[in-house]
């Protein structure tokens, strides 16, 4: 996670960990559903190249 932007890892945060729906969480940051998406979905990405390349303790470490 601390690999992720600010603005990632938040909507991660409350997506993933706070159970907050898409609609939910454009709410909470006052941004639009789009941009919760596509701030979601490139923090996937990254988050799956990490573990990709470093395996489970690159994500929790931030140990790439």
């Amino acid at each position: 996670m601390l690999q992720l932007k600010p603005r990632q890892r938040e909507v991660i945060d409350l997506l993933y960990f706070g159970g907050c729906t898409p609609t939910e969480t454009a709410a909470e940051l006052g941004i639009p559903v789009p941009t919760v998406k596509t701030r979601a979905r490139a923090a996937l990405r990254v988050l799956a190249g990490l573990a990709r390349s470093g395996g489970p303790s690159a994500l929790l470490l931030g140990s790439a």
